[in-house]
């Protein structure tokens, strides 16, 4: 009989390796062997929500992951545990199980009614967050701006203001919020009590989810096992009059149960927009501490603490006193902005080995961009672009590549035509899946106000605009456009909008078309586009609409004949390139595939969280073979 347990723990170690800590901690790490009767497993998760993201999103690869390690089980389904996990690879952080100790980093966490008699860092509920060590109330730099919010967040941590319920923070951004809030929570955490941190975005995802999985009940009884709610950026609540009520009656009921509120905002109670009166009314009515712009004093002796801290770390990197005190001249800089600036320039330091003197820092970086500036990816790209001497070869469409590993040429050309060719060892694909878009095949497809790719909604304020499509770029679209005064026409195939739009997006555009604010077409598909109209087909019959433009959201595709010309081969049924899991190398030797590309047609397997882990793979592997 096979050694189930043995299985799962290798299983595992192989997913984490494949998807990265960040998602493994989240979707995989919290699952526990259920079960294992006649080679039937069922895999554990402790909440609905988890085992349905994980049925929805993972249980193909968990059971590729079995084949992987020499195991075919007759059957496997995610369920919901009827117990807490047992400790087969559990939820115990990695770093535990290989020293045999108890995890001791500062973290947040949720504990259910059934587990209070549990340690909180044994228990890794639907919300986690990790706590930043060294944002302590000691390592804040209070100043005539800020120390009464310093002092007032310190006292309320401490147990001072017992008869006060509610703390509320607000500042512009960059101006210590955060810092206060964390150290809160740190000094909550000391004290022993269960404390709950969220972010705004969090509240409103995770109730939108329960409001659709018709589960709120239970999103309330987990809110308030909580003894301190941490709430960070509440201005963001106010986009959802559901998500403000409920927060609403979650503040009541921990004033009702003498518990602890703290909340940051960018903006005083009565300014947030959105919010009602009744909402408004009970934030101003706890302790509300406003974070100002420091003086320069309070800005250098910021920039001083962290060059110290620097030093402590990079002995041999110092910025001279001048040096702090330009940067703390800046006098429109928010202290995060001006953190930024001297990592800059203290990064820049560490790297050349250059001395930083005022010129130097002037000439060589750049104190800061501007009032206000925000430092893109493309500014990101051509920084290390410059740094490290790469051939960036922007608005060039490749056409061919032959030689070999070692020796490959790569043909491009320009938008004027022009043909050119590069040279290189090796060749990293990472064309994405928006390489070419689903057509919908019906006459008028290729009208100049027919556009397949989703742009912007500024520019179609009053148009007329039909959205083709129910995934998650048609139901994303037709809320911006909206939003942004067009009259939007909603058309789908489909009985209903897809299952699989975000959970947080559908209530949204369900809730827009069921109060006709968006019209929609469902079991319906477009006949032919005019210059005008779109032609319908419906179950009530034909259907001629007026409109200015049409999106044809109705998804996209990779160029697997790109690849294929390259010699990748693609598996039969989901086109996935064939590629070692290990360094993401294809059977063509030097040719490296990275990103969503990596899964083929299954494109929802590949996202942020797992996919920017694929460079380290590459880049590791490179780095072996050439004996680095």
């Amino acid at each position: 009989m096979p050694d189930w347990r043995a299985a799962w723990t290798a299983v595992r170690e192989r997913m984490r390796r494949e998807l990265g800590d960040p998602v493994f901690d989240a979707w995989i790490g919290p699952l526990n062997l259920e079960s294992f009767d006649a080679d039937e497993l069922k895999i554990g998760a402790t909440k609905p929500f988890v085992r349905n993201w994980v049925a929805n999103h993972y249980v193909g690869r968990i059971e590729k992951a079995f084949m992987a390690e020499g195991f075919t089980p007759a059957s496997l389904s995610i369920v919901i545990s009827a117990a807490q996990p047992p400790v087969i690879g559990g939820a115990i952080p990695r770093e535990a199980q290989h020293q045999g100790l108890t995890d001791t980093a500062a973290s947040v966490s949720y504990l259910s009614p059934r587990s209070e008699s549990r340690g909180a860092e044994d228990d890794k509920g639907l919300w986690n967050r990790m706590l930043h060590p060294q944002q302590t109330f000691d390592s804040f730099i209070p100043g005539a701006a800020n120390q009464f919010g310093h002092g007032a967040a310190k006292s309320f941590a401490d147990g001072q203001q017992t008869d006060i319920p509610l703390l509320y923070i607000h500042g512009g951004f960059g101006y210590g919020k955060t810092h206060l809030l964390n150290a809160a929570a740190l000094e909550f955490r000391k004290r022993g009590k269960r404390t709950l941190f969220l972010r705004a975005e969090d509240f409103m995802r995770h109730f939108l989810g329960a409001l659709y999985r018709k589960d709120t009940l239970a999103f309330k009884e987990e809110l308030r096992t909580a003894e301190v709610l941490i709430i960070d950026d509440l201005q963001h609540i106010c986009r959802s009059a559901a998500t403000a009520s409920e927060f609403l009656y979650t503040v009541n009921a921990f004033a009702d149960l003498r518990r602890r509120v703290v909340i940051a905002a960018d903006r005083p109670p009565q300014a947030l927009e959105g919010l009602g009166a009744d909402v408004k009314s009970r934030l101003a009515g706890g302790l509300c501490v406003g974070l100002d712009k420091p003086d320069r004093d309070t800005r250098l002796a910021i920039l001083k603490s962290r060059a110290t801290e620097f030093s402590r770390h990079k002995p041999d990197v110092v910025l001279p006193d001048s040096v702090l005190e330009r940067i703390a001249d800046l006098d429109d800089a928010s202290p995060r902005e001006l953190i930024g600036v001297f990592t800059k320039l203290a990064t820049y330091a560490d790297l050349t080995k250059k001395p930083v003197t005022l010129e130097v820092a002037e000439e060589a970086v750049g104190l800061r961009a501007g009032p206000g500036a925000k430092t893109s990816i493309e500014d990101i790209q051509r920084k290390t672009a410059e740094f490290y001497g790469l051939e960036v070869a922007l608005r060039e469409r490749v056409t061919t590549v032959s030689g070999h590993l070692g020796n490959f040429e790569v043909v491009t050309v320009s938008p004027e035509g022009i043909e050119k060719r590069h040279r290189a060892q090796r060749i990293i694909i990472a064309t994405g899946y928006y390489d070419l878009p689903n057509e919908m095949r019906v006459p008028g497809e290729n009208l100049p106000h027919v556009q397949h790719y989703y742009t912007d909604p500024f520019a179609f304020w009053r148009d007329d605009v039909v959205v083709v499509g129910g995934k998650n770029s048609a139901a994303i679209a037709a809320l911006e456009l909206y939003r942004n005064g067009a009259n939007v026409t909603l058309v789908h195939r489909g009985p209903q909008i897809h299952p699989h739009v975000k959970y947080w997006v559908r209530p949204d555009i369900e809730n827009r078309i069921q109060n006709d604010e968006i019209q929609a077409h469902f079991n319906s598909h477009v006949r032919e586009i005019t210059e005008n109209a779109v032609v319908l087909e419906t179950p009530r019959g034909p259907l001629r609409l007026k409109n200015d433009f049409v999106f044809a959201l109705v998804g996209y595709h990779p160029d697997f004949d790109f690849l294929r010309s390259l010699g990748i081969e693609l598996s039969t049924e989901q086109y996935r390139p064939l590629c070692d899991p290990e360094s993401l190398e294809t059977n063509v030797p030097g040719i490296y595939v990275a990103g969503v590309i990596v899964a083929g047609s299954r494109t929802n397997e590949i996202f942020i969280e797992n996919g920017r882990f694929h460079g380290r793979l590459i880049a590791s592997d490179v780095q072996n073979k050439l004996g680095a």
